[in-house]
């Protein structure tokens, strides 16, 4: 039985982040469906703009621009997808909306 999929409308940065651990999941299977990551990724518009930014950089050095998740998800594979998904999650990429307790104080100087 397939996982139902996670709601994407409004998504809170709570919600943001279980939808990209759902995908990140999907990613570890012993046999992972490229099909569903891909559906899924789609979903989270954040994760979409992060995987096409990393399969469109320099690095890959692509002779044209790849603009659909499904052509970058089939190109990036499940393994390098996952650790794409590791990234945004671990570097905030997936926050969405600032916490209160984080808001700079404005009487702090900065510490340079």
């Amino acid at each position: 039985m397939e996982p139902p999929a996670l709601p994407t409308t409004n998504a809170s940065s709570k919600e943001l982040m279980q939808q990209c651990e759902h995908v990140l999941q999907l990613t570890l299977a012993l046999e992972p469906n490229l099909r569903e990551i891909s559906e899924q990724t789609q979903q989270i518009e954040p994760l979409s703009s992060a995987v096409l930014d990393r399969i469109n950089s320099a690095a890959w050095g692509l002779q044209h621009t790849i603009e659909s998740v499904d052509q970058a998800v089939a190109l990036l594979g499940a393994r390098r997808l996952s650790y794409l998904v590791r990234t945004f999650l671990n570097t905030d990429g997936g926050r969405l909306e600032p916490q209160p307790d984080e808001a700079p104080d404005p009487n702090e100087k900065n510490a340079a």
